[in-house]
């Protein structure tokens, strides 16, 4: 889209040069007539210029028209992004949270097994205690 901006331009521009210079030439050319063409050629040659005024006016308009549009689909391109960004890490969150349950659940059945574990132990010394060394092994 920025070449096709450049490219409008550009023809802007180039119009914009031949009007001045046809202008110019008109100019020239009436400069060389007599008194009597030279205020009907005025005349003649103030209109041509305002219409070519005119016309440059109006293609600069619709050229900053275009890039307006082009911006502001570009502005709507950056919005929709950012709302799928946003859903993103809303869908992150959901599934972080989900994971934090599992998380906790997984370290409740840790400590329930540590503390089965030491009970055990426990036990064992409690039986090797009164039983004597000999008569319990651990395995």
């Amino acid at each position: 889209t920025k070449a096709k901006v450049n490219r409008q331009m550009k023809q802007y521009q180039q119009q914009r040069a031949a009007a001045a210079a046809a202008g110019g030439a008109n100019n020239d050319y009436y400069n060389n007539n007599s008194n009597n063409n030279n205020n009907n050629n005025n005349s003649a040659n103030m209109l041509q210029q305002q219409h070519a005024q005119l016309l440059l006016q109006q293609q600069q308009d619709r050229l900053q028209e275009e890039i307006m549009r082009e911006r502001e689909e570009e502005i709507r391109n950056i919005n929709k992004g950012m709302h799928q960004v946003n859903e993103i890490y809303r869908d992150l969150a959901h599934i972080v949270g989900e994971q934090q349950d599992h998380v906790d659940q997984i370290e409740d059945k840790m400590e329930d097994a540590k503390n089965t574990a030491q009970s055990g132990l426990d036990q064992v010394h409690a039986a090797n205690e009164k039983y004597g060394n000999t008569q319990c092994v651990l395995m």
